[in-house]
């Protein structure tokens, strides 16, 4: 469902000082880090993490990569980033259009260029600082308990008036 290949086998035109850590397993695993290396990449593989693992992983990375071509109802990974400050860059699914505000906590990317711009803009620290900001604030914003149980209520009371209750 992921693409991390992908992020191995971008042109050498998207170049960043930034190693690539990919979170989790799986059966390409051995193949990406073969990739890497004769690439030339910085690439680690974690493995499966824990929550509280992934999220300090998110904490304290530049950007979260979700090279994920798959639609998705909304990927929790956007979510979890977004809520410990980490921008997203995110290939173009439905649960990204909705969450990612492009340039502001992160970018949507369709091509080779435009992931190499979105590294490019990291390397800017005020920037990035802006974008942490605006992501923990448009986590809080778009899903803290304040936004989320007004509407979740206003769905449980219509559906109890349809019901006749």
């Amino acid at each position: 469902r992921k693409a991390f290949a992908v992020l191995v086998h971008w042109p050498d035109s998207v170049r960043t000082r930034l190693p690539l850590v990919v979170a989790g397993g799986g059966e390409l695993s051995e193949s990406l880090r073969m990739e890497a290396a004769r690439r030339g990449l910085e690439l680690r593989l974690t493995g499966w993490l824990d929550a509280p693992e992934l999220l300090a992983w998110m904490r304290a990375a530049e950007a979260l990569l979700l090279p994920s071509r798959v639609e998705e109802a909304l990927a929790r990974t956007l979510l979890e980033a977004l809520s410990v400050g980490t921008p997203v860059i995110s290939w173009p699914v439905a649960s990204s259009r909705a969450v990612v505000d492009a340039g502001e906590n992160g970018w949507i990317v369709q091509s080779p260029d435009e992931l190499g711009g979105a590294l490019a803009a990291l390397s800017d620290p005020a920037r990035r600082e802006r974008m942490s900001a605006e992501a923990r604030a448009s986590a809080e914003r778009l899903f803290s308990p304040g936004a989320v149980y007004p509407g979740l209520r206003a769905v449980y009371h219509e559906a109890l008036r349809e019901a006749g209750a």
